[in-house]
């Protein structure tokens, strides 16, 4: 459900803006996007690094979502120190984009090698739960 938070970034931008407003008078309501473009891009990469570790080294899924929560959680926790926009997308954006990538795949892979006859319902489920927690954090 945790993976569900990267849907919320619409409705904490705003909120961080404004407290990186305080810092840096420069930063204007443009560059608080490039946040969400860092989070999609490195998402991505995060999916590759999460199936990698999963398919071929065959890591324990239990130990892949810990590292990618690990990832993701630190990211957020630093870039509440940050000051400045640029700090905010590169702790934020990147950490958390990857962190959130490498867990976001591995419940669905784990879910068809189960299930390999019902993989579209279980999908359905998978990626329900993720849009549930994107609901109960807002």
């Amino acid at each position: 459900m945790f993976t569900g938070c990267f849907f919320l970034w619409a409705n904490i931008s705003v909120y961080v803006l404004s407290y990186i407003y305080k810092f840096d008078k420069n930063v204007n309501q443009n560059g608080i996007f490039y946040v969400d473009v860092a989070l999609v891009l490195l998402m991505v990469f995060g999916y590759q690094i999460g199936t990698f570790l999963l398919n071929t080294r065959r890591w324990n899924p239990k130990a892949i979502i810990f590292l990618g929560a690990c990832i993701a959680l630190g990211g957020i926790y630093m870039s509440s120190f940050a000051h400045s926009l640029n700090e905010f997308i590169t702790l934020y954006g990147v950490f958390c984009g990857i962190g959130s990538g490498i867990m976001y795949m591995i419940p669905l892979v784990c879910s068809w090698e189960y299930f390999p006859n019902h993989r579209g319902l279980v999908t359905g489920i998978t990626i329900g739960s993720v849009g549930l927690g994107s609901f109960f954090f807002t």
